[in-house]
């Protein structure tokens, strides 16, 4: 889904799309989120830019982020 323009904040890298691990719906102020270049864990603040992230998540997010952050590590490793 397209988003609007923003940078990540750990690596800067241009991102335009989000898409959701385990919903399609658009993302909304405090839904994480993981950069496809770094695979760093961000959050979309409360104006919708990309933060990032230094919370504590609970196991179930915890595996949900880490199971996208490998998919991303995987892409940039082939």
């Amino acid at each position: 889904m397209r988003v609007g323009e923003d940078r990540c904040p750990a690596c800067g890298h241009r991102l335009t799309h989000a898409t959701g691990i385990s919903t399609d719906s658009p993302p909304e102020p405090g839904d994480l989120s993981v950069c496809i270049r770094c695979a760093a864990v961000l959050i979309f603040g409360p104006d919708m830019v990309l933060e990032k992230f230094t919370g504590k998540l609970d196991a179930e997010t915890t595996r949900e982020i880490t199971k996208a952050q490998n998919a991303v590590r995987s892409v940039q490793a082939n």
